[in-house]
């Protein structure tokens, strides 16, 4: 380990610290910050889902940790169609729900929200889904100064429903982490709300109905010994405490 890392064993720090003592020989990828992660998202994942649907995705729901992925896709969508819906899949214990309600529905159900993680938190630890949730605003999250500008709203999962469905997921041949899982959870509230929402007013459903794209974008293998393990699991399950 070189010097200047000294006791610093935060990944993302060590990179700043590297970059900014050698930057002729290091490159500081910045991946929070870097917008080539959005517009990469953009250019790729966000055209190959429009193609791939033929242009029939009407929701597109992703968790977020640096935003790249989420604000990418969904600006690529909505430039296509401004009617596609873009979720935010959120751990229940990340505040980025309470900061999205910010721009939606304004500081008091904002202030209400965090409070709440925070008491969460307080109660029974923090983010046990990795790779996804966060403190505070990446700032891809936060492009023209305005917080996950082409996200409509947010779903909270507990983590331990999202790691329950990566255990469905994996009955059926696929091994994925939590993060996938959460966004399998989120997918399935939606198409729930969205049939709950037909049944009170049929015209809320459009002509061909909806097609929810979401993103496995984690692979179970690093979580064997948790996501996969029943001891872990009952030890940490946040639903019984």
């Amino acid at each position: 380990f070189p010097d200047i890392l000294g006791t610093v064993t935060d990944y993302m720090k060590q990179e700043n610290l590297l970059h900014a003592a050698n930057p002729e020989l290091y490159y500081s990828v910045d991946q929070y910050n870097n917008l080539d992660n959005k517009d990469a998202h953009c250019d790729s994942t966000g055209k190959e889902i429009y193609e791939q649907t033929n242009g029939a995705v009407s929701h597109f729901v992703m968790s977020s940790s640096t935003g790249g992925t989420i604000q990418g896709v969904g600006k690529y969508l909505k430039d296509k169609n401004s009617n596609v819906t873009v979720v935010l899949s959120d751990p229940e214990k990340s505040r980025l729900h309470g900061l999205l309600l910010n721009r939606i529905e304004g500081e008091t159900q904002s202030k209400q929200m965090l409070a709440d993680v925070a008491d969460k938190i307080k109660a029974t630890g923090g983010i046990k889904v990795e790779g996804a949730g966060k403190e505070a605003l990446t700032g891809i999250m936060s492009t023209n100064s305005i917080t996950l500008e082409h996200v409509d709203y947010s779903i909270s999962i507990n983590d331990f429903d999202a790691f329950d469905e990566c255990r469905s997921i994996a009955s059926a041949g696929l091994l994925v982490g939590g993060s996938a899982g959460l966004n399998v959870a989120a997918s399935k509230v939606l198409s729930s709300d969205i049939v709950q929402k037909s049944i009170n007013d049929a015209d809320t459903i459009p002509e061909g109905g909806v097609t929810i794209v979401t993103l496995l974008c984690d692979h179970g293998i690093k979580y064997l010994s948790k996501i996969f393990n029943d001891e872990w699991m009952q030890a940490n399950d946040t639903r019984t405490k």
